[in-house]
């Protein structure tokens, strides 16, 4: 997944089923998670919840493959885009074991202030961090 700089492995587990045998719909949204933690530490060296600045305004999800137990999914993530106080994130998730993508969601983020409730500003600092780890800079919309 050369599309996608950081990657969360995840181990398919037995709660994670659904009765038809496959992974629940609902879970991939716990798994998008493990990978926006992953993509903050990656980015911005987030260690502890306080390190976390954004909400999740809006998401969804395309599934394209079922996935059962004893796979492992790797989740690629990257931010595609940024506005003033939000952006974006793009996912992918693969089966390791045969390659095949099993689905693929986005999401946006609003960037806040915590103590405040106040959006806070995508900056200059912040858009560098996501270049040095994306090798680009995400292009701007809005």
């Amino acid at each position: 997944m050369p599309d996608f700089p950081v990657k969360a492995r995840i181990d398919v587990r037995w709660r994670d089923i659904d009765a038809l045998g496959h992974v629940n719909n609902a879970v991939y949204f716990t798994y998008f998670e493990i990978a926006r933690t992953r993509y903050y530490e990656a980015a911005f060296g987030a260690r502890s919840l306080d390190d976390i600045d954004f909400l999740v305004a809006s998401i969804r999800c395309d599934y394209l493959s079922p996935v059962v137990f004893g796979e492992t999914l790797e989740v690629g993530i990257r931010i595609p885009w940024v506005g003033r106080t939000s952006y974006g994130f793009a996912y992918e998730a693969r089966v390791l074991e045969d390659g095949r993508v099993a689905a693929r969601a986005e999401s946006v983020q609003v960037r806040i202030d915590f103590r405040t409730n106040e959006k806070l500003p995508i900056t200059p600092e912040w858009i560098e961090q996501v270049r040095r780890l994306q090798g680009a800079l995400p292009p701007r919309k809005g």
